[in-house]
């Protein structure tokens, strides 16, 4: 029940920075902040939690452990389309919604949805090997929804015709993160230096949502 109640008021969270989000950059003078803000949370505060999650609790069991996740995070996305292209013919759609139906059935918030959720449900160490979950799951989706995904908003259709996949730094960032914990630096990473690291990666948590509120 304890559980059931942070997930709720975690949820009511989600939705509150999601709509403040949504109400900043409906404001003129902020507008212009959508992209910069943007581009630091995707390509450095996500990065720099996916590594220091990685350097100070990855370990050879747990890399035993997630490696069947992209996949799963990869058939999860094709189901998407497959149900996708099954429903657009039995619904009236305009030409131009089609692929922005399908891209919404294909390219769920698997990738930035459960880290707020975690930071409210799960304690200690649980949080990091949570979110360390989710890393791996999103893995191929952090760079399909900016290839495959941005090309199904932008053309009606032949996008994987037009798509090539996209190398992102949540991408690189994980990749990295696995070779550096098997260098043991997280003796490297203690007090101001942890606290640091630490607070970036956690306002990417809450940034992405408040991005994505706009």
């Amino acid at each position: 029940m304890l559980i059931l109640t942070k997930a709720f008021i975690s949820i009511i969270q989600i939705f509150l920075i999601t709509t403040a989000g949504y109400i900043f950059f409906r404001i003129r003078t902020f507008k212009q902040l959508y992209r910069p803000l943007l581009f630091y949370t995707v390509n450095f505060a996500l990065p720099v939690l996916i590594i220091y999650r990685l350097i100070t609790k990855f370990n050879f069991e747990l890399f035993l452990q997630t490696l069947s996740l992209p996949l799963y995070g990869a058939f999860l996305i094709f189901w998407g389309y497959f149900v996708g292209k099954q429903l657009v013919p039995h619904m009236n759609l305009r030409a131009e919604k089609k692929n922005i139906f399908i891209s919404l059935m294909m390219f769920s918030n698997i990738g930035y949805l459960p880290l707020p959720l975690f930071e409210s449900v799960f304690q200690g160490d649980d949080i990091a090997l949570a979110q360390i979950y989710v890393f791996f799951i999103a893995l191929v989706y952090t760079s399909l929804i900016w290839s495959v995904g941005v090309n199904m908003l932008r053309h009606r259709e032949g996008v994987f015709q037009r798509t090539k996949f996209k190398v992102t730094a949540p991408f690189l960032a994980l990749l990295s993160g696995v070779a550096l914990s098997f260098l043991d630096l997280k003796t490297y990473i203690t007090g101001p230096v942890e606290s640091v690291i630490r607070s970036v990666g956690t306002s990417g948590v809450y940034l992405v949502m408040f991005i994505m509120g706009g």
